[in-house]
C-alpha cells in the first residue's frame, strides 16, 4: 500500500499515518521527513492548543473545544454540555472508560461520537463550559484512573 503526501504542503505541516509514523515537511529541502514513530500499543496523550473550530485545511493535530448552551441530555431540556473533539490523531482514547483529563482535570463523558472520522466526547452537563481551555496548550488522555 503506498500513501502520498499533500501536494500543497506548508513548511511545518505534520502528516500522522496509520502505521504510527508522523512525517514533517521542509519546504527549505520540499521533503518530508519521519518526525516520530507512535507506539500505538501505548495509552495515548493527546497535546495540541484548544481550538474553537477545526481547520479542515489544516491536517494537524487539532483539539477543539465547543460548548453549546440549550441542549437536551437524558431527557432533560435547556442544558449547556461540553463537547471534545481530537482532529487528526492516528489513536483515540480508551471507549471502555467514563471520563477524559483535560489539562489535569478529569471530565465526566456522556457519550462518544464520531464526526468525519475524528472522535467526539460529548460531556455531561455537570461539567460547564470548557471553553476557557481554548487558546491554551492542553493534554487529553485517560490513562490513570486516579487522576
Amino acid at each position: 500500500m503506498s500513501y502520498a503526501f499533500p501536494k500543497e504542503a506548508k513548511d511545518g505541516d505534520v502528516v500522522a499515518l496509520k502505521n504510527g509514523v508522523r512525517y514533517q515537511y521542509q519546504s527549505a529541502k520540499d521533503r518530508w521527513i519521519a518526525k516520530a514513530v507512535v507506539d500505538l500499543d501505548e495509552c495515548p496523550r493527546f497535546k495540541a492548543i484548544a481550538l474553537q473550530y477545526k481547520s479542515y485545511d489544516n491536517p494537524k493535530e487539532q483539539i477543539i473545544i465547543s460548548y453549546f448552551p440549550y441542549g437536551s441530555q437524558d431527557g432533560i431540556q435547556n442544558v449547556g454540555w461540553s463537547e471534545v473533539r481530537l482532529a487528526n490523531f492516528l489513536q483515540s482514547l480508551d471507549p471502555n472508560k467514563t471520563w477524559i483529563s483535560i489539562g489535569g482535570q478529569r471530565h465526566e463523558i456522556h457519550s462518544i461520537s464520531t464526526i468525519g472520522g475524528d472522535p467526539v466526547y460529548q460531556m455531561m452537563a455537570s461539567e460547564g463550559d470548557l471553553t476557557p481551555y481554548i487558546g491554551t496548550v492542553v493534554e487529553v488522555h485517560n490513562c490513570e484512573d486516579d487522576e
